[in-house]
């Protein structure tokens, strides 16, 4: 059997799956303050002050799993797609003259 991505790549999605989620969650119960829902979800997860701690949190780790996406563009596996740093070492300089 082929494996199109390696275990990374597929954990990073899931996180960002889960992420997504968990912050459209909380950002929509703290918006839509009024609705059942979200007061359903105050009160399993604790309250307002915590729905807002953990929508923090999540935004931080989606930035986290952009941050990790984004270095293994540059210096990863993805070849043509990104030029490695080796690549851009050589052209800065001849641009630049």
């Amino acid at each position: 059997r082929f494996r199109r991505f390696p275990l990374a790549r597929i954990v990073e999605h899931l996180a960002l799956i889960l992420l997504v989620a968990v912050l459209a969650a909380t950002g929509l119960a703290q918006k839509l303050h009024h609705l059942a829902a979200s007061q359903w979800l105050f009160t399993l997860v604790g309250g307002v002050e915590l729905v807002r701690r953990i929508h923090h949190y999540a935004g931080a780790a989606l930035a986290g799993n952009f941050v990790t996406f984004a270095m293994y563009l540059a210096f990863g596996a993805v070849g043509a797609v990104a030029p490695k740093w080796i690549e851009l070492s050589n052209t800065l300089p001849a641009i630049t003259k």
